[in-house]
């Protein structure tokens, strides 16, 4: 996986866009070096970009795996929004689903978006309310089609088994 940090100070946040294959390791490791930027301070807000990467692979591990990462981070991100953009109904879903589960971890605010521009208008804002609009119809595709997803693997790694 690649990742590209560039820090937006005009609007203070920092931007992720990454590509490629997801893993664990990847990921792991571009969080790290984001708040180990010398433009990062507790409250930045961050976008990450995961419109390019190929989550085809990524199964429910990686998303728990992803969200228990967040418990090490918190003390660097306790007060800041991350805003995850994800396009495609797989990459939303996973987005969300690692929404949920990390904010048992982390005090940060996190959200998921199909689009950059409301993402943005989010990490921008004071509010840390949900400005998110998404109709239940595309929100429940997203999840169902990540749930089929994950399903579809664990059913063939136990036929495979």
């Amino acid at each position: 996986m690649n990742w590209t940090i560039t820090g937006i100070n005009t609007v203070n946040y920092i931007r992720v866009d990454l590509s490629g294959k997801f893993c664990m390791a990847g990921a792991r490791a571009a969080s790290m070096e984001v708040v180990d930027e010398p433009f990062w301070n507790n409250g930045t807000s961050i976008l990450l970009d995961y419109t390019l990467v190929d989550v085809d692979d990524a199964d429910v591990m990686d998303v728990e795996g992803m969200s228990m990462m967040m418990r090490s981070l918190n003390e660097k991100i306790s007060t800041s929004k991350i805003a995850i953009v994800g396009s495609s109904d797989l990459q939303f879903g996973f987005a969300r689903q690692f929404q949920m589960k990390a904010e048992r971890h982390t005090r940060a605010h996190i959200r998921a978006f199909r689009f950059d521009p409301a993402a943005i208008e989010w990490l921008t804002t004071d509010s840390f309310h949900d400005g998110q609009q998404v109709s239940p119809p595309s929100f429940d595709a997203a999840i169902f089609a990540s749930r089929a997803h994950i399903s579809g693997r664990l059913g063939n790694n136990l036929a495979a088994g």
